[in-house]
């Protein structure tokens, strides 16, 4: 077996562990185990961040949900490290710095979908809020330079607003996906609406489209 067939045997060992903690899930937001959850967060952070490096945005994003203590969040940073390990497999990381600015967006906006179509669409809301920072970051950089401290939807959204990179109406919209994401960040599950988070994903893809195409 070479390096490659090894690296993805253990992640297909990483992704079954997170299963069967989920597998425990008593009302589809809390799960019995939290001690397990937190082992194999330990096992998989380093793991990633030889992979694909620690400002990527599978570690970011993995890192960000693999801490809380929700089954929706669990849910959420297993999809990422499947993702990785599809892109991995297909040779889709020969260039992080390329696949941040197209791919990888592209990508998790699928990933996004799929989890909003399956019904889990405050994890998705959670993962689109994450392309959209990103996209924010890369325009600030851009347009503004590089932003410093630290960063948020509304923060960033405020800087380009400044900038006059785009009108009045566009930063009204990106607060209100602000919003969501924080909501679905934060645990206020009862105020994410599913319909929302499905147009909220599809105007980041139009939004990304618009601003970085």
């Amino acid at each position: 077996m070479d390096v490659k067939q090894r690296i993805i045997q253990r992640l297909d060992e990483l992704i079954a562990e997170a299963e069967a903690i989920l597998g425990t899930s008593t009302d589809g937001r809390t799960f019995e185990g939290l001690d397990a959850a937190r082992v194999w967060r330990i096992s998989c952070l380093p793991f990633i961040r030889q992979l694909a490096a620690a400002d990527s945005p599978y570690y970011s994003e993995f890192e960000k949900q693999s801490m809380r203590g929700y089954s929706d969040q669990l849910r959420t940073a297993l999809a990422v490290l499947i993702r990785l390990r599809n892109d991995y497999s297909r040779g889709y990381l020969r260039d992080l710095q390329e696949l941040a600015a197209g791919e990888v967006f592209t990508d998790f906006l699928d990933m996004a979908d799929h989890l909003q179509s399956k019904t889990y669409h405050v994890a998705a809301a959670s993962i689109a809020g994450a392309v959209l920072e990103d996209s924010l970051r890369r325009l600030h950089l851009k347009h503004a330079g590089q932003w410093q401290g630290d960063s948020s939807i509304n923060k960033l959204n405020d800087g380009l607003k400044k900038a006059d990179v785009y009108r009045q109406a566009v930063w009204r919209q990106i607060q209100v996906w602000g919003d969501i994401r924080n909501k679905a960040d934060h645990g206020d599950f009862n105020e994410v609406d599913p319909g929302q988070v499905k147009q909220m994903i599809s105007g980041i893809r139009d939004f990304i489209a618009r601003h970085e195409g």
